[in-house]
């Protein structure tokens, strides 16, 4: 009995996540292209012994292809323009993306992605939403990208023919979230919930993320 509980403590302290939020320059490898997109505030997430896992950059203002309405009545991520920039990531240790990719440490790019409704891609994640991880040596477009081109350019990341997905949850309650934090959508998973600036021509508004950053697809 006393073992179980030891061990109960154990898988609890390698799940403790931690958020700190301060300004931060931006990589140096990052495209001199992309930088005036990026605010240079971080979002660093720690693990459980306090050492960076996962820096994130935000874009300042996200791209929206949405209308008047849509922007009355809040928009999700079908509403933010696909292939487009939506971030910096600076992976510190080797991490474990949704799909059970092994990411090595480095600088990428976030760029947005809906997965495609076809069968050999049904029941492997919970949202079809997802944030893809480029090398950010190749990737200096302020366009938005093709989802084949962004399709190749991430699976430059993992070396095999699938792309380095993030997958992102939907967020609730957009107007009650004050400040970036650590959430648990479902067992065994961790994401980094903000918001963000975003806009549709002249239109303005807020759109919410949340960025898995711990937990991986049950097969």
């Amino acid at each position: 009995m006393k073992l179980f509980l030891v061990l109960l403590l154990l898988l609890a302290t390698e799940t403790k996540l931690t958020l700190s939020v301060d300004k931060e320059a931006l990589p140096a490898t990052l495209s001199k292209n992309l930088q005036p997109l990026l605010a240079p505030q971080s979002f660093r997430v720690n693990d459980a012994s306090g050492q960076a896992l996962l820096t994130f950059w935000i874009r300042k203002e996200i791209p929206l292809e949405a209308t008047k309405d849509q922007i009355e009545n809040g928009v999700t991520y079908r509403e933010v323009v696909p292939g487009s920039l939506i971030g910096c990531l600076e992976v510190h240790q080797q991490w474990t993306d949704f799909r059970k990719q092994t990411i090595k440490p480095g600088v990428y790019t976030l760029r947005l992605a809906i997965q495609p409704m076809t069968g050999d891609h049904e029941g492997t994640a919970p949202h079809q939403d997802f944030c893809l991880l480029c090398p950010v040596e190749k990737d200096i477009s302020v366009e938005a990208v093709g989802l084949e081109k962004l399709v190749q350019l991430s699976s430059k990341v993992t070396g095999t023919a699938h792309p380095s997905v993030m997958l992102l949850f939907p967020v609730k309650k957009l107007a009650e979230l004050k400040e970036p934090k650590l959430e648990e959508p479902m067992t065994s998973v961790q994401t980094l919930v903000l918001v963000r600036d975003a806009a549709a021509e002249k239109m303005k508004t807020q759109i919410g993320f949340a960025f898995t950053v711990e937990g991986v697809r049950k097969d």
